[in-house]
């Protein structure tokens, strides 16, 4: 079985300085509208003030906590749901069954 060499399987390289003209504008445009956002940023988003940190954390410990509560609520509220309505699906098969056990002992009484 004939080799194939490497030359065969690799696409031909672009120079990556040929640029069309017309793109060179715009990111030179993004370039400028880039730096422009940058510059309106509020420079005291860097580092929180203490406060600010304790007020962050104290809110996501108070949301961590009604996360919990709501979800031992819920499963409080599904296990009762599930003793209540269980026992349904129970009741309904043993339902077939008892009406087939008295439609058999009548056909034996005949």
């Amino acid at each position: 079985m004939p080799q194939m060499q490497d030359d065969e399987t690799e696409l031909p390289e672009t120079p990556a300085t040929e640029t069309p003209a017309t793109e060179t504008p715009a990111t030179e445009t993004e370039a400028d509208a880039n730096q422009e956002t940058v510059s309106q940023m509020p420079k005291e988003a860097a580092e929180p003030t203490p406060e600010e940190r304790l007020a962050e954390v104290n809110d996501q410990l108070l949301r961590t906590l009604a996360e919990l509560e709501n979800t031992r609520k819920r499963a409080e509220r599904d296990r009762g749901e599930a003793l209540k309505f269980g026992a349904m699906g129970f009741a309904r098969d043993m339902l077939g069954v008892a009406d087939n056990l008295q439609r058999a002992l009548k056909a034996v009484a005949d």
